[in-house]
């Protein structure tokens, strides 16, 4: 992993042992920069599943990497990646990593905005 600051996976390791803060987490992850794989169309790519589709973000070019090899991707944060989500669509963060997690935007949106009413 790069030099670089990842509040969300440290927040991430916290909530996994217990010892997190989900208010922590959620703003994390809507702070944190994520690298995609990017298609050939705007959009993302994402794997069908019996839950609904899920939508690969990586903490990491290297990470991303890994997993897809030499491709083309884009970066954003967390908070662009909710706002532009597919409705029924969820993040898969860092698949295939032992800190791999399902953040689901509408549970973002709810933290930020307050329950529906």
């Amino acid at each position: 992993m790069s030099s670089v600051d990842h509040r969300f996976l440290t927040e991430l390791r916290l909530h996994m042992s217990s010892h997190g803060d989900r208010r922590r987490l959620f703003d994390s992850f809507l702070d944190e920069v994520f690298f995609c794989e990017a298609p050939a169309n705007p959009g993302f790519i994402a794997t069908p599943t019996p839950h609904g589709p899920l939508i690969p973000v990586f903490t990491s070019e290297d990470r991303l990497a890994r997993l897809s090899g030499a491709c083309r991707w884009f970066s954003t944060t967390g908070a662009d990646l909710a706002a532009l989500a597919p409705v029924g669509h969820r993040f898969v963060v860092d698949p295939g990593s032992p800190h791999q997690v399902v953040m689901d935007p509408n549970v973002l949106f709810e933290h930020v905005s307050g329950p529906a009413a």
